[in-house]
């Protein structure tokens, strides 16, 4: 790491007894203009999982550091003859020695806080195991701190809840609404996502956490973070009126291919829904501005926990339409009685909104205070409108696509929520598992970008690639050998299970793409890190291209499943082509180490996929309640051998991770 004090009065001096000084010592310096104060250039590594800190020293004093609503409250200090204050302007930790009792808490804005009876020495040493050795620059491999373990936990378990609860939630759509009712409903609850990511989603995911992590970086001094929220809400509301305009153009768009006798119904259900469905977008966008807020300052936990509350409304509110119905309502019952698509519409945008308004007392609790001012000039307005050109361009790439598979997709075929349940299945893994290492490790990359950091980053980059294989890899093989396995499973084949388990082959076609999936938009976030948006632009053209031109040809030879296909093959080829170009744009990168690294674990995944398989062949329950036990002690069997398989082909790049989880250190392949 580079010294931020290379540059200011003494710092050669200081440089300079580097190698007299025992390891563990921070280096004191003296400010010409403050020559009673002790300033300690930071010569430490900010440990990877630190929850909230920004500063890289401020690990020494308390690593739950939270700035307050006044400005910066340090407490719990290390040494009791010693507080320390943090400098909002400039790189530095003062550690002011004090004669008296330790203030209990040192509030600092723009000034340090000094008493007068100030004694100054030259001696002050910081606890060895956050200091960096003498030479900062030295390499060091990243680790998951206990910090980042306990991140990706609260956002693995939230999101966890969170994908099971709309998994129950996709089925009922699937199972408790008649095929035209689903149809007019799942496409009518698409046009706000598509008009929210075309207009301003991929915009927001694109930028707020970069922007709002620089904000922190500077200390907030220009009131950025409010700046950009100030913008985002008022595009907002005027993202949520076009919203409106466009629905029903888009349903009317979305009905291309329907089987003329059944297109009237579908058209007069789906417009009045979608329109119900239009203040999606502005909560949708809410949800996106609150969450980058809590990320970038590491609060994952609310966040991830948030989208439960959306689930379970949504189930309640088709429960209610249902019993309105007295069973299964179709698109005639929903068309007779209208009360039902209020319900329906109503019920699913309220879901939305509690979620996006459940997280303001969260940030709130985190001292953040927005200063409403729309200021087109500002610095970071002026920055996120220059992001969000080359963003917009990805997001139109995608909704080109997912115009096209839907209209592949037949609408009123009951395909198109077979492709969508089906979607909702594969994405479980990557939301479980990947989606928490992305949304962690985003704001460390980051940190290490706007330092200037490049071996951090490109350590933390591997990681987390390495991450993502470990977990994602195992989940993709299983999702192709579990259903291979049922489909020698006659009852599966039959009744109401049939719409749920029947999805085996749409499944299987969509978790070929699986790591290639959660790779891609891994690669992403790291370019995003890095405030380049046009890298992904172009990357993602060629994947919606590619998903295209597969689409068209596939879904000819094998329907729906075909699509699905198509989705994994575009997305593979795109993975491979973002991290080589990744690599080139962040010098240093060591693809060939993941490449190894990924070999293995694909290897060992094979290896647990046929001993899967071959166990649910064999054992072919007949009936569904014994699904249930054999399904688990496959999933049981599947963990162990491929844990083995790791252990024996000596993974590179696994055995730290082991290493650093709680009673897995013995556990942990020698390499």
């Amino acid at each position: 790491m580079t010294d931020p004090g290379a540059d200011r009065p003494g710092a050669d001096a200081a440089s300079a007894d580097d190698d007299a000084r025992p390891a563990g010592t921070v280096l004191p310096d003296r400010d010409p203009h403050r020559p009673d104060v002790v300033i300690l250039r930071p010569r430490t590594i900010e440990p990877l999982g630190a929850p909230v800190a920004v500063h890289p020293l401020e690990s020494m004093v308390d690593p739950t550091w939270q700035p307050g609503p006044s400005g910066i409250s340090l407490l719990n200090v290390p040494d009791d003859d010693t507080y320390a204050t943090a400098s909002s302007e400039t790189d530095e930790i003062w550690m002011v020695p004090e004669s008296g009792p330790v203030p209990a808490e040192v509030v600092v804005t723009d000034d340090v806080v000094v008493t007068d009876d100030v004694v100054v020495t030259d001696d002050v040493v910081a606890p060895d195991d956050v200091v960096a050795p003498d030479d900062a620059e030295a390499p060091r491999e990243a680790t998951v701190g206990k910090g980042m373990l306990r991140s990706n936990i609260a956002v693995a378990s939230g999101t966890a809840v969170s994908r099971l609860s709309g998994l129950i939630r996709t089925s009922l759509i699937l199972v408790l609404l008649g095929q035209g009712l689903n149809d007019a409903y799942v496409n009518a609850n698409n046009t706000p996502n598509m008009i929210y990511e075309l207009i301003l989603g991929g915009i927001l995911t694109a930028t707020l956490v970069p922007l709002f992590t620089d904000d922190l970086e500077r200390g907030g001094r220009d009131d950025a973070t409010s700046a950009i929220i100030s913008f985002a809400l008022v595009a907002l509301v005027v993202v949520t009126a076009l919203a409106a305009v466009a629905a029903p153009l888009l349903i009317l768009l979305l009905s291309t291919g329907s089987a003329e006798s059944s297109r009237a119904d579908y058209v007069s259900a789906g417009i009045p829904l979608a329109l119900l469905f239009a203040p999606q977008v502005f909560f949708y966008g809410l949800m996106a501005v609150w969450s980058a807020v809590l990320n970038a300052r590491h609060r994952f936990l609310a966040a991830a926990w948030a989208p439960v509350l959306n689930n379970l409304i949504a189930i309640a509110t088709l429960l209610a339409a249902g019993s309105m119905a007295g069973g299964n309502p179709t698109l005639d019952d929903a068309l007779t009685d209208t009360r039902i698509l209020w319900v329906l519409g109503a019920g699913t945008t309220a879901g939305i909104a509690v979620m996006a308004l459940s997280l303001y007392p969260v940030v709130r609790s985190t001292g953040f205070r927005l200063k409403f001012k729309v200021d087109l000039k500002h610095r970071a307005v002026r920055q996120a409108v220059r992001l969000s050109g080359w963003t917009f361009g990805y997001v139109m790439a995608n909704q080109v696509a997912v115009i096209v598979i839907q209209i592949l997709a037949k609408p009123s075929s009951g395909d198109p929520t077979r492709y969508q349940t089906a979607f909702q299945y594969f994405q479980l893994p990557h939301g479980l598992l990947a989606v928490s290492i992305m949304v962690t490790f985003e704001p460390v990359l980051g940190r290490a970008d706007a330092r200037g950091d490049r071996a951090g980053f490109n350590e933390h980059l591997l990681l987390g690639f390495r991450l993502i294989g470990l977990l994602i890899i195992p989940a993709a093989v299983g999702y192709v050998a579990l259903p291979k396995g049922l489909d020698h499973i006659d009852f599966v084949a039959t009744g109401e299970l049939d719409k749920v388990l029947g999805l085996g082959g749409i499944i299987a076609a969509f978790a070929i793409g699986l790591p290639g999936f959660s790779t891609y938009l891994y690669a992403l976030r790291a370019f995003y890190a890095m405030k380049n948006t046009k890298i992904p632009f172009m990357v993602n053209v060629l994947e919606n291209a590619l998903n295209i031109v597969f689409a068209l040809v596939l879904v000819r030879i094998w329907g729906v499943v075909g699509l699905a296909l198509a989705f994994a093959l575009a997305y593979t080829v795109a993975a491979v082509v973002a991290v080589a170009v990744l690599q080139r744009h962040s010098p240093g990168f060591d693809w060939q180490a993941l490449a190894t690294t990924w070999l293995r674990l694909l290897a060992a995944a094979v290896f647990m996929g046929a001993l899967v398989y071959g166990m649910v062949t064999l054992m072919s329950p007949g009936s569904a309640l014994m699904l249930v036990p054999v399904l688990a002690g496959a999933i049981a069997l599947g963990a162990v051998s491929y844990f083995a398989a790791i252990l024996v082909l000596r993974v590179p790049g696994i055995a730290e991770l082991f290493a650093r989880l709680p009673g897995m250190r013995r556990f942990a392949p020698r390499v």
